[in-house]
Order: structure tokens, then sequence, then C-alpha cells
């Protein structure tokens, strides 16, 4: 599992890379880059879009609303990253060791749903994020996607009616919901979490180590090209995300806006 999670999340391994579609912004505007976001990412679970130049960040969260409801940046661990109450600021800083702090780590960010411990009704449907700077190296801090119905694939029936059954404990929502499948699970190495299932402990913890073998299989991974005015939008509804390891103080700066589908 090490080893496999290891090869994955190598800063010197240069993963392939969803195709980048052209929307220069101007020519299409919000609504337009909106509907292509959206309608790509229910396609491929992943959209990404070159649109020329980066939007401020006010433009940003106006895109997030014309996709659905913007959520606000509570946690006060990350208030000195936020702009306008919604767009967080990823940048590499020395690392603090916090687990709130990890998408500001140069190291690895494991594979996980965002916001894997909320029920699905207050999960984000889509990170939407932008890039204003990138590395100078392309293998270092990818954002990489594993498309969850690939992973599902690589279960056997009796480990994927487990995980249906799996509840991290002191959650109230299964690791697997809907016939999709959508997943809500968050890599337990990084994690003190412990999950119960009606088939059992062992038959839980199992199932969870499956599913975690498959997220890290190298044929299922693939990167977002950043470059500066790409934007994506990954479904939280279809695709694990993880940030291979970068630099400390790197030149990578991208924002963030998470956005909830409405109805």
């Amino acid at each position: 599992m090490c080893a496999a999670r290891a090869a994955v999340l190598s800063a010197h391994v240069l993963w392939p890379a969803f195709g980048l579609e052209p929307a220069p912004y101007g020519t299409d505007s919000l609504d337009a880059l909106a509907a292509r976001l959206t309608s790509r990412s229910s396609e491929q679970g992943v959209a990404v879009l070159d649109i020329g130049r980066p939007l401020t960040a006010d433009a940003l969260v106006q895109l997030g609303w014309r996709m659905g409801t913007v959520l606000a940046e509570r946690d006060p661990a990350v208030t000195s990253f936020c702009e306008n109450e919604y767009v967080l600021n990823l940048r590499s800083t020395e690392d603090a060791g916090d687990f709130e702090l990890q998408p500001f780590s140069p190291r690895e960010l494991f594979a996980h749903t965002e916001a894997s411990h909320r029920p699905s009704g207050q999960r984000p449907t889509w990170i939407v994020l932008q890039c204003l700077t990138a590395n100078e190296d392309d293998a270092s801090a990818q954002t990489v996607a594993i498309a969850m119905d690939a992973v599902a694939r690589c279960l056997s029936a009796v480990q994927l009616e487990t995980l249906r059954s799996t509840q991290r404990v002191g959650s109230s929502h299964p690791v697997v919901e809907c016939d999709a499948p959508v997943f809500a699970l968050r890599d337990p190495s990084v994690t003190d979490d412990r999950f119960t299932s009606d088939s059992g402990k062992e038959a839980a913890d199992a199932a969870v180590l499956a599913a975690m073998k498959a997220v890290y299989q190298t044929r299922l991974v693939r990167r977002i090209p950043w470059r500066p005015g790409v934007i994506a939008a990954i479904d939280n509804t279809k695709v694990f995300h993880a940030r291979t390891a970068g630099e400390p103080h790197g030149s990578r700066h991208l924002q963030r806006v998470r956005v909830r589908r409405v109805g």
C-alpha cells in the first residue's frame, strides 16, 4: 500500500494529462464557461478549460454562483489564505504538519473525496480551481484525479456491498452510496479514521484497504495540466483527487472555490 501511494504521489513522475479545451474568456461569458464546466465534468468527471488569462477572485466567485451554491470557507485554520470569504489561495508554504493545513504543505496530499466526513447533501459537488502561476517543473505539485467508477470496477461485488454498509466511526453516512457509486472516503493513513460495518470491523477494514489500493493504481491516474489561465472543475461525486509532492514556497499558485449543485 505504501509503495503504491508513493508511486502515484512522487514528485518525479509526470502523469498523463486531461485534454485542454480552449475557451477564451471574453469570447465566452461566465454563463457559457459555467455551462461548459458543468457539462464536461458531468461527462468525464473533470473539465479542464484554457480561458487564456485567470479570472479575478470576484469573477471566480461569480462563475461558481452560476454553477450552483458557492460554499464559504469557514475553517478558522485557513482564514489567512482566504479572499472575499469564498476563494482559497493554494500556495506551498513551510510544512506546519497540521491536518487542516495539508492543502498548503509541500508534501503530497493523499487521495480523498472533498469533505468526506459530511453527508452527501453537505459536500461540495465541484471543486473549481484556476491557475494564476505554475511551477517550472510540470512533475512537481501535480493535481491528479482518479475516477470513482474505475475504482469500483477494481473491487469485488462483496467488497463494494460491504462499503455500502461501512461507516467512518462517528459519521452518519456510508463510504459508498448510489448505484454509480459515489465514495465518501479519505486515505485513512493521514487521519485517525476507524470504520464499522454491518459485516463487522474486519470486513470493513479490508474493504476500505482494497478501495485505497485501487485508488493508487497508476493506470487510473491523470493530471490537470496547469498553466496560467487554465481553469478546472472536479466533480466530487465522480472523482477522487490528490496532489503530488512539491517544493516549499514553489511558484504554483491556484485559487479554489467549492460549489454545491442546486436541486
